[in-house]
């Protein structure tokens, strides 16, 4: 009997651990840390600040793996794609570690998104947008850019062929709306890849709310993928006057922000761009890693974090833009109340702006 307490004891001991950090943040550089984690060490601490309460759990070892080191992981997976047990090399943790710890972020950083990207529904807000587009390209009355693109994912175990896109790979079609700033403040990421743009829109909770004119006369530009509305601005098909070509122009201009946001986003975390392959997981857990890197970008973009090399990110434009192009479907015009409407709308600005 004591030989038997003696030996559970032993064991005891030897499933304790005493966790080393393997990375000191205040030893690693700005450069190295923007080039691996996509943050400088302000942010990254400032970060794991803002999420030390909830990684905070009960646990049987002496030393659970440290916030600063959670965090780190996840940012190092989202910035990379690479594979876990590589980051658990770098971390020095245990693939199994890398994700479970990849789970727990990413249920945080959904749950900070849902919360936190939100259209602007305040007058000021709205007014604000507007000024900031009409300045670029003279388009009045947009508060923001709509567009989708493909992530590429793993080919699922079920119902895989709803997953291929027109490019012919297994993907989730995801659609944001971003503002002036490249801010995103819409999205869906929840459709396969067979899905089309008009589709996502049609079944979008944003046009619902902009039937319900939350947000006044404000407007959405999207490429021709997407139905003409009273508040979905698309281009004319075929231009026949000046004036058109004019509103044309300026709106091309314009959709150009969501194609550069969609840029800024995949350059910045690198799991979503297709250089890095595939999201090697279910769909919905690829949705959620997608969620995290919207948010993620945003907080990005209101820290002024810099973006990626303009290089690479001309290329990467270059490289959507092409793609997008090639598999885009134009939607015939509607027939209907809102078709009606949205081509009185948009004969209005030609005239009153373009004329």
């Amino acid at each position: 009997m004591a030989f038997n307490a003696a030996l559970y004891f032993e064991r005891g001991l030897y499933r304790e651990r005493v966790f080393e950090d393997p990375l000191d943040l205040l030893h690693i550089s700005d450069e190295n840390l923007l080039r691996d984690y996509r943050f400088p060490r302000r942010e990254i601490i400032d970060l794991i600040n803002e999420l030390d309460p909830y990684l905070q759990r009960a646990t049987n070892r002496s030393q659970p793996i440290p916030t600063c080191t959670q965090v780190l992981v996840a940012l190092r997976y989202f910035a990379s794609g690479t594979f876990q047990s590589e980051i658990g090399e770098e971390q020095g943790i245990q693939q199994s570690s890398v994700s479970k710890v990849l789970d727990d972020i990413i249920d945080i950083l959904v749950r900070k998104a849902k919360c936190e990207i939100n259209m602007p529904t305040e007058n000021t807000e709205i007014t604000r947008n507007m000024q900031e587009f009409a300045a670029f390209a003279n388009f009045p009355r947009v508060i923001g850019v709509i567009g989708c693109s493909h992530i590429a994912i793993k080919k699922p175990l079920v119902d895989s062929y709803v997953y291929v896109n027109r490019q012919q790979f297994h993907s989730i079609n995801v659609m944001i709306v971003c503002d002036a700033d490249w801010r995103i403040i819409s999205y869906s990421a929840k459709y396969p890849g067979d899905s089309d743009d008009s589709f996502i829109w049609d079944n979008s909770h944003i046009r619902r709310r902009f039937l319900n004119e939350e947000f006044g006369d404000g407007l959405l530009i999207g490429d021709s993928g997407f139905p003409l509305e009273p508040f979905m601005m698309v281009p004319f098909q075929n231009p026949a006057t000046n004036e058109e070509e004019k509103f044309n122009l300026s709106h091309k201009k314009t959709q150009v922000w969501v194609e550069q946001c969609f840029g800024i986003l995949k350059n910045r975390f690198r799991c979503l761009h297709m250089s890095g392959g595939e999201l090697p997981y279910i769909p919905i857990k690829c949705a959620r890693i997608i969620i995290c890197c919207l948010f993620l970008h945003n907080l990005c973009i209101r820290r002024n974090i810099p973006i990626p090399e303009p290089d690479d990110l001309l290329q990467e434009v270059e490289v959507e833009v092409e793609m997008e192009e090639e598999e885009e479907e134009e939607v015939d015009e509607p027939i209907g109340s809102s078709a009606e409407h949205g081509n009185n709308v948009r004969n209005e600005i030609v005239q009153n702006v373009f004329a």
